[in-house]
């Protein structure tokens, strides 16, 4: 089996992370890395989001990815919303540059009033329906494959 990269996309409640646990749930702890900007917002185990570390958050993220993909972690993994193409480059980039499959996952509906309401109201961030509608709009379908190339 060769070394596999996984990008989720999502607005914030579709249920990336659960997708993310359930794909992992048979895996040593050593045959997978999990990465996600959220994590970087979390301290004292309380999410504090600040849109201001975003950036800089973000480029820790992919750091730290990076750094799985020179291990040669078998699963490496981007648990980030991904909703605009251009979001997963940095990540698509890295995964080719140590010569790891890739395969993007969209989770849940992106253009659905009815589930972009449910997503606000089970998120675990309390991001807002406002926001979530603001990011569905937002959001891309395109084209993996070529987008991958």
């Amino acid at each position: 089996m060769s070394n596999k990269v996984f990008i989720i996309r999502g607005l914030p409640g579709a249920g990336k992370s659960n997708y993310v646990t359930l794909l992992t749930a048979d895996l040593s702890p050593n045959d997978y890395a999990i990465h996600s900007t959220d994590h970087y917002f979390y301290s004292e185990g309380s999410y504090m989001f600040n849109p201001r570390q975003l950036e800089q958050f973000h480029q820790q993220n992919q750091a730290a990815f990076g750094k799985s993909l020179q291990k040669k972690v078998p699963l490496v993994i981007c648990d980030n919303t991904n909703i605009e193409a251009w979001q997963i480059d940095n990540y698509v980039t890295l995964a080719k540059k140590y010569n790891y499959e890739i395969e993007v996952v969209s989770i849940g509906f992106f253009k659905s009033p009815q589930h972009q309401t449910l997503y606000a109201n089970r998120n675990n961030h309390n991001v807002e329906l406002g926001v979530i509608q603001s990011m569905a709009k937002k959001s891309q379908r395109f084209h993996y494959q070529q987008h991958l190339l």
